[in-house]
């Protein structure tokens, strides 16, 4: 089994062309895990992902909203 986990961090951004609008600077945490085995004698390899760990709301840019709690589960196996 492996894991990744990764931070990203941005700092505050201009809201708009003036610079009287400030979009506050946060901290994004992602994780995921890996998992591989043998099934039928076929490689078989788990994963699962979480984006936006904490489930932190945010401002991506001065119109859209950041990325909620995303969970991601997948399977692969090699014929």
């Amino acid at each position: 089994m492996s894991d990744k986990q990764e931070e990203s961090r941005t700092g505050g951004q201009s809201a708009n062309t003036t610079n009287t609008d400030k979009i506050p600077s946060y901290t994004l945490y992602d994780i995921g895990a890996r998992y591989t085995t043998r099934v039928l004698d076929k490689a078989l390899t788990v994963r699962l992902n979480v984006i936006n760990l904490t489930g932190k709301d945010y401002w991506q840019n001065d119109y859209t909203l950041g990325v909620p709690r995303t969970v991601a589960f997948s399977a692969s196996m090699m014929f």
